[in-house]
């Protein structure tokens, strides 16, 4: 898998599975899809037709669908979701017990610079 356009498709079928497993059947009021931002602008619209394509599928048509692509260091969701990501891989590819997952609730109050200090805080709270 060395082409652009076989890392494009690779990227729409892991998407496309991740998002199999999230339940929007029974969504009433509108979606809102964040992607990173890391394909070009012709990639971008590509994986948006991909998407809303197998999204529009499950949704009630009267369900607004909005898919929208931000840069991950301007935005806490796509942040907390690298770092889930991250630890996942690394926990089962490395085998690396160390590595935990965690989200606190606190999370959502604070920016991702603070994220050691919320680590602290939540462990000291268990």
């Amino acid at each position: 898998m060395s082409s652009p356009s076989e890392r494009s498709a690779f990227y729409n079928l892991i998407a496309r599975q991740v998002l199999d497993r999230i339940p929007v059947e029974d969504v009433t009021t509108r979606v809102h899809l964040i992607i990173d931002r890391r394909k070009s602008k012709r990639e971008n619209a590509e994986f948006n037709s991909y998407i809303t394509r197998q999204l529009q599928g499950r949704l009630d048509p009267r369900v607004p669908l909005d898919v929208y692509h931000h840069r991950s260091t301007e935005n806490l969701g796509l942040q907390a979701a690298d770092l889930f990501a991250w630890g996942t891989f690394r926990k089962h590819e490395r085998n690396e017990r160390a590595v935990q997952v965690w989200c606190p609730p606190a999370w959502s109050t604070y920016g991702w610079e603070h994220r050691r200090d919320l680590q602290r805080t939540y462990r000291s709270s268990q």
